[in-house]
């Protein structure tokens, strides 16, 4: 998709990544246990490689929005924001970002 402005773009076309183009996610294997008449248990198992590709992008999008002393706003690098914010927040944020394609 290419998209025109009138500003400093002006007569330059910006490429916008197509809507089809986040990672594959390889799929998730799935267990439901019963556990009552109204209650179940879902067991999910997702790859390794999948985790750590999405916690290094949900790093990297939580760095465009984190100032630090020394680094430019936005520009923050993904390992520093994981130890500033912590690796269990970044963990999250790419849980909810990610659960809807697995």
């Amino acid at each position: 998709m290419v998209v025109r402005d009138r500003g400093y773009w002006a007569g330059r076309a910006l490429r916008l990544p197509s809507p089809g183009s986040r990672p594959k996610l390889s799929p998730v294997n799935t267990t439901v246990e019963n556990i009552n008449p109204s209650r179940v248990k879902i067991n999910a198992e997702v790859g390794a490689e999948d985790i750590a590709s999405q916690l290094d992008r949900a790093a990297r999008e939580l760095g465009r929005e984190l100032k630090l002393p020394g680094f430019r706003k936005g520009k923050v690098p993904a390992q520093l924001v994981i130890q500033r914010v912590g690796r269990d927040a970044v963990f999250e944020q790419a849980l909810r970002e990610s659960l809807p394609q697995w």
